[in-house]
């Protein structure tokens, strides 16, 4: 071989040993034959045993492994789910190339993904607990990557509080599962007793509580051996407890020694123990089965049996007093401050004291902050200023909004000082996108405009980073969020330019998700294109904006199920019934209000009074619209009728005092709705209450806040009057006809609505002529014939 050549080899060598130690950081499995791998790839150190107890659940999780979709795998502790994935892979048909990340950080910047060498094989990424693994920075990109390159995710996570913290935490990992969140059901005490009877394993009936585990965990026996452990060891098991609870791990169950003991010293006052008695402490504990010593500065312990040692724990309080502990043992570890402060924002935002688990956690980031400065951590600085951001944003919606969106924004600021678009460019982007977020937030209280265009801004600065062909699920996730940014512009400038801007980013999003892969998103951007379409119909090609937005919503359907997500399903019904009201303004009335109310009554099946009262009222409300259009083709005494009932329903939520807006709305539409009932019955009885009805929505809808629906207002006030003089004091409610059309023309004028100003000055023409018919005759019909 030339000598030249030999130069070449060495520096390829060394780039290959290089790639090689960077991928075994980042991964414990990397394209491992599924049909050999070995239990502890997955279970690490937990007691296994060879027999294998099918659930009901087994064919369906091997279906889904078949099929390629992603798979949740839930349950309560101990119910199998670790084993029920293993079984699944280990079985698979054809064998599978699986990937077992280390749960630690990842630095998006140098991330690597393994070559798939054997491309006959289907990529899994297998996620154990994928609770543990989400809370590590860099996890989200690393499964989007993955994801990326068509690998199958497969996952598990205990299901209830642990299971709700995951998707609030990580919404789009719920998009990812979709159906395919599969829950093991508990076995029988008869399969109990099978499973008793062919491994030899013996159980107890106090102890059994429905899942394979605690007949192979043995826990009344762990138990009396922790009740039988020393005093010095029991402090050990309850420091990793209360390490655990706060989440500072250095990998997945994997404790420091040295945190360990500065939390018995801290919390149990041990003292500095000499080296070996340490190492003979853990060695003892090893040997009863609580955890395994990895190396001299590293223990793994089971979680399950963490558990055991509760009373200890609640004897110090709750989880939120636990974090607060172990926030003052650790009052010189910055990397602990921000962890427990990422572990208590995790946390809180499932419970009901959300606002104090959000204080701890800006408290713990503060804390960090004094460490990690500007000058002389700017990386970390920029991580802790970016998750300061998202608490404050995350207060914002629960409370103080405007106060709390403004903190969020000046954080989210001060970590661009460090991110920028060519240096940390992923973490950039996904600043820039929490910033226009904010922004977003922002602008439903102060400012819409002006706060929507800086979130456009910002979206469109993370959209430098995030690339179709790259990044393609944060493309999406960020073309929805600018889609959004420009349909609330559109309320309050260039509607329709807005709106059009809305929809193309809408489009954009839907180049990455489709009904197949990440549904729930698909459904979610399908909704809001669908909003954009009928916010658009109002102003231009009704009838084609109106029956996009239709199309587009019955789509959304098809995920947004009735069994499956009730409120989404609602909440789309609601928005179908409004774009077939819509259409029913131009094309086909009496089918498309038909199809509305259909839409309506399936809403309220999902959200009644006493659930979901807001949505309740709005359905209401529509109906009562929809119901009052149809009453001016068919059925007028009937129809009315109802919409009337609809708009009574409404108004029991949407009160003058909680909803002045809305309730003026519906009382402006009862009073048209009136005024049609009294051609069916009751004419002077219901044109009455029709005056009525108006004049209240005047309290609210007044010249100077709301000038369109005063002018609208008080010309539908002068028919009623009109229709009022023909049975009942002619020239006096003439009088208040012509005063009525007058007060509308102080809005609608010539120059600036000239449909309306031709229709006022024509009701005018025909006030003045009825009242020539009672007094000053030559007067009132040159007036008269000068509105003509």
């Amino acid at each position: 071989m030339k000598s030249s050549e030999l130069n070449a080899i060495g520096p390829l060598m060394k780039g290959l040993f290089t790639r090689r130690r960077r991928l075994e950081t980042i991964y414990q499995l990397k394209g491992r034959d599924s049909n050999k791998i070995e239990p502890d790839d997955l279970l690490l150190y937990r007691p296994h045993h060879p027999y294998y107890h099918k659930s009901n659940e087994d064919d369906l999780i091997r279906r889904s492994v078949s099929e390629d979709n992603a798979i949740l795998i839930t349950g309560k502790p101990l119910s199998g789910k670790t084993r029920a994935l293993f079984e699944a892979l280990k079985s698979s048909k054809p064998a599978l190339n699986i990937f077992v990340p280390h749960y630690c950080e990842i630095d998006t910047e140098s991330f690597l993904i393994p070559v798939n060498l054997n491309w006959t094989k289907k990529m899994v990424l297998a996620l154990d607990d994928i609770d543990k693994f989400i809370e590590k920075k860099g996890s989200e990109f690393l499964i989007k990557a993955f994801m990326q390159k068509n690998a199958t995710i497969i996952a598990t996570c205990t299901s209830g509080d642990t299971l709700k913290s995951l998707f609030k935490n990580a919404e789009w990992l719920e998009s990812l599962f979709g159906n395919n969140i599969i829950a093991l059901s508990d076995i029988s005490e008869q399969d109990c007793e099978t499973i008793s009877e062919e491994t030899g394993y013996p159980w107890s009936p106090a102890e059994f509580d429905g899942s394979p585990g605690s007949i192979f965990m043995e826990l009344e026996y762990m138990r009396k051996k922790f009740h039988d452990c020393t005093t010095f060891e029991k402090h050990i098991l309850n420091s990793i407890k209360f390490l655990s609870t706060a989440g500072i791990s250095e990998e997945k169950d994997t404790f420091s020694v040295e945190r360990i003991s500065h939390v018995c010293s801290r919390v149990y006052r041990m003292g500095i123990l000499p080296q070996h008695e340490w190492l003979q402490l853990l060695a003892n504990l090893e040997k009863k089965g609580f955890l395994r010593i990895k190396n001299d500065s590293m223990v793994w312990a089971e979680d399950i049996y963490l558990s055991l040692i509760s009373d200890e724990q609640e004897a110090q309080g709750s989880t939120l007093a636990v974090l607060k502990k172990m926030l003052q043992v650790f009052t010189d570890d910055a990397e602990a401050q921000f962890i427990i402060a990422n572990r208590a924002i995790s946390i809180g935002r499932t419970e009901k004291n959300l606002i104090e688990y959000a204080d701890l956690s800006i408290q713990a980031y503060n804390k960090s902050l004094l460490i990690n400065t500007l000058d002389a951590a700017p990386e970390n600085y920029a991580e802790i200023k970016n998750n300061l951001g998202m608490v404050y944003y995350i207060l914002a919606q629960e409370d103080k909004g405007v106060e709390n969106c403004k903190k969020a924004i000046e954080s989210y600021l001060q970590a661009l000082k460090v991110y920028k678009i060519d240096y940390l460019s992923i973490d950039y982007a996904m600043t820039c996108n929490n910033l226009g977020m904010a922004y977003c937030t922002l602008a439903e209280e102060e400012n819409r405009g002006e706060n929507c265009k800086k979130a456009i801004e910002s979206y469109l600065q993370a959209l430098k980073v995030y690339k179709i062909d790259h990044l393609p699920i944060d493309y999406a996730m960020t073309c929805n969020n600018l889609g959004m940014a420009y349909y609330t512009l559109a309320e309050e400038e260039n509607r329709v330019d807005n709106c059009v801007k809305a929809v193309q980013a809408y489009m954009q999003a839907l180049d990455v998700h489709t009904i197949d892969r990440l549904a729930m998103n698909y459904a979610t951007i399908q909704l809001n294109m669908g909003i954009a379409y009928c916010t658009l119909a109002e102003k231009t090609n009704r009838i084609e904006n109106c029956n996009q937005a239709i199309d587009l919503f019955h789509r959304v359907l098809q995920v947004f199920t009735v069994e499956t997500l009730p409120a989404e399903y609602a909440n789309t019904q609601y928005y179908l019934g409004t774009a077939y009201c819509t259409l029913a303004e131009v094309e086909t009335r009496k089918e498309n209000c038909k199809k509305a109310i259909d839409a309506f009554d399936s809403a309220l099946q999902i959200s009644t009074i006493n659930d979901s009262p807001i949505n309740y009222a709005k359905n209401q409300h529509n109906m009562g619209i929809t119901y009052r259009m149809l009453s001016e083709i068919e059925d007028k005494g009937e129809n009315s009728k109802k919409a009337l009932e609809a708009f009574n329903n409404s108004l029991q939520i949407f009160t003058s005092d909680f909803a002045p807006v809305k309730w003026a709305a519906a009382r402006q539409n009862m009073g048209m709705a009136y005024r049609i009932l009294g051609d069916a019955e009751n004419k002077l009885e219901n044109t009455t209450r029709a005056v009525e009805a108006y004049r209240d929505a005047l309290q609210i809808f007044s010249l100077d806040r709301f000038p369109h629906d005063y002018a609208a207002i008080q010309q539908y006030m002068g028919i009623a009057y009109d229709i009022l003089a023909q049975i009942d004091d002619k020239a006096e409610n003439c009088k208040k006809s012509i005063e009525s059309y007058c007060n509308a023309l102080q809005i609608f004028t010539v120059d600036m609505f000239p449909l309306h100003y031709a229709e006022l000055q024509s009701h005018l023409g025909n006030a003045y002529r009825t009242l020539a018919g009672v007094e000053y005759f030559a007067d009132n019909c040159k007036k008269s014939i000068e509105a003509y």
